[in-house]
């Protein structure tokens, strides 16, 4: 990871930084929060050196003294740290990059980013029977043929996931879907599979056994709690990107969504005998 130095604030004995890198995320150097490793505090100065019409992608704790604390993935590449002078009193950790203004929609490698920063949990809904998303296309013709999928194309995306798990963090998801199931979902069930190998817990909830109501409109991640990131898709299905939020209504709206669906959804193993 190279970084790219955006300006520092020299306060107290210490020299917080803040750095771009290159793979559109923040890395922030500050002082050490005793008892979390994975927080640093930093003056409330040093986010004026952010790039224009960006913040940072994690909720701010405001210490009350002219500080905020924040968390993020303490930074361990080699190359980064060897890019950095870091005193024993401070740390750094990265951070998702996010546009202010209006929701951010992430496409390619700043959504894949996503699932590299995340801190403990991230959380997937499902509300959509059926989606086309262009790398898809063949295997889903493979699987309505009959033919042999060796599953090279789901390679980058349980690779994520196994960065993620083997670092002992948790990825979870609910698929909401109709039955009798639609092609799509007949194939979602073998394709959980290896993303479930890859150390997912999926769970499957029938349409019929759930209030509309009480669901969102869009799929959507959640991150750690405090950021929401909702998968928008064209009415076709194709996947149009996605926009992140941090406001404390809709994030609040989402836990609680994500914790009534968790409750009553059935693990993919049940689901999948149930339904043979």
């Amino acid at each position: 990871m190279r970084l790219a130095f955006l300006g520092k604030e020299t306060q107290g004995g210490g020299s917080p930084t803040l750095f771009a890198t290159d793979r559109e995320t923040y890395v922030v150097q500050g002082w050490k929060v005793p008892g979390q490793h994975d927080s640093v505090e930093i003056p409330t100065r040093l986010l004026a050196h952010l790039d224009p019409g960006t913040s940072l992608g994690v909720e701010l704790h405001d210490t009350g003294r002219g500080s905020v604390i924040l968390s993020g993935i303490p930074v361990t590449d080699p190359t980064a740290l060897s890019q950095m002078d870091i005193p024993g009193h401070e740390t750094c950790v990265e951070v998702a990059r996010a546009k202010e203004g209006r929701p951010e929609l992430l496409h390619g490698e700043a959504f894949d980013n996503l699932f590299r920063t995340f801190r403990r949990r991230a959380f997937h809904l499902e509300v959509r029977d059926s989606y086309h998303v262009p790398d898809e296309a063949g295997p889903f013709r493979r699987f309505l043929n009959g033919e042999h999928d060796d599953f090279a194309w789901h390679e980058p995306w349980l690779g994520l996931v196994r960065e993620a798990t083997g670092a002992g963090k948790d990825i979870s998801r609910v698929r909401v879907v109709t039955v009798p199931h639609v092609d799509y979902t007949r194939w979602g069930l073998t394709v959980a599979e290896h993303n479930i190998a890859a150390g997912e817990d999926i769970r499957w909830l029938p349409r019929h056994l759930i209030d509309p109501n009480n669901l969102t409109t869009d799929d959507y991640w959640l991150f750690d709690d405090d950021r929401v990131v909702f998968t928008v898709h064209e009415p076709d299905g194709q996947f149009a990107g996605g926009a992140v939020t941090t406001d404390p209504a809709i994030v609040a709206r989402c836990r609680a969504v994500r914790d009534q669906v968790w409750r009553v959804a059935v693990p993919h193993s049940r689901y999948v005998s149930s339904s043979a």
